[in-house]
């Protein structure tokens, strides 16, 4: 047998061992080894401190290495190594990091306790509903309303469509599976869907296209109706519901009246008593916000 192995002291040099005294070397070089190189193995399971309750998904590794594990679902964790350490880590989101002291080159089972971590805060701010966005903008179109009304205006005109309709609302939906009314094709393909989810079927239904003019001194308003068209209900005069398919409702009042009934406006100022308000969008349109 030959062995060869090269130092540096200075120079370079060369030294052969052959026959036994190589074998001697390697041998001894194999216990140095031996002796030298111990495994140390680290088992155990991280609990909670005063709980000590199970942590799973603990990052476990032997301090100033890059060797770590994680827990298991019952907080049980084993670490082992060659390399000569003396602590682990632990560590998770919401604790404490945790050093411990191990012993090096043994078996050994080490419990682990791991502190949470308590934020102390100085105060709670809870915003009052005037705070929400909704709420907000109300208040600017409450507090518009004089610059906004078109009362206010000498003379306007615009072209409106009207829509009235009457139905019947909320109906079963068994009631379409019934024989005769699942028979009458002609009905049940007018079925309509409301917001609540509730079938309706629209009885009359009129509309119309009108310009409409006014001034306010002197007040005089005109509608010039340019079409209409009245659908579901035979041998009803238009008249019956054209002659007041214009409703005059001034949106800036606070009480608006429709169909001899008075309801809260909107705009009123004690309207978010009544209406809960939600600002669905906002938009740019020609550098101004919109919403």
């Amino acid at each position: 047998m030959k062995l060869e192995f090269w130092w540096r002291n200075g120079l370079q040099k060369k030294r052969q061992l052959n026959g036994k005294s190589g074998q001697n070397f390697v041998f001894a070089m194999l216990m140095a080894l031996n002796v030298t190189a111990q495994k140390t193995i680290v088992e155990g399971v991280v609990m909670e401190q005063g709980k000590r309750i199970p942590l799973s998904g603990v990052k476990v590794g032997f301090y100033g290495t890059k060797i770590a594990t994680q827990s298991d679902s019952l907080g049980r964790f084993v670490l082992e190594t060659y390399y000569p350490v003396d602590s682990i880590q632990c560590y998770l989101l919401g604790y404490k990091v945790t050093r411990k002291k191990i012993k090096p080159d043994v078996h050994q089972e080490i419990n682990v306790l791991l502190p949470p971590v308590s934020k102390e805060f100085s105060e709670v701010v809870v915003l009052p509903p005037d705070e929400f966005p909704s709420t907000k903008l109300h208040k600017k179109v409450v507090a518009h309303k004089r610059v906004n009304n078109k009362e206010k205006l000498e003379a306007y005109q615009y072209e409106a469509y009207n829509k009235f309709q009457v139905g019947i609302n909320n109906i079963d939906t068994a009631l379409t599976t019934i024989g005769p009314i699942k028979k009458l094709n002609t009905i049940t393909q007018y079925f309509d869907t409301t917001d609540n989810n509730k079938l309706s079927l629209p009885v009359v239904m009129a509309e119309s296209v009108s310009d409409f003019f006014f001034t306010n001194n002197p007040k005089k308003k005109r509608e010039i109706v340019k079409a209409s068209r009245i659908t579901g209900v035979e041998n009803l005069q238009a008249a019956q519901f054209l002659g007041d398919m214009y409703l005059d409702i001034n949106f800036y009042d606070n009480i608006i009246d429709l169909f001899g009934k008075s309801f809260i406006s909107p705009t009123a100022p004690y309207a978010r008593n009544i209406y809960r308000f939600y600002l669905e969008d906002s938009t740019f349109h020609n550098n101004h916000v919109c919403h």
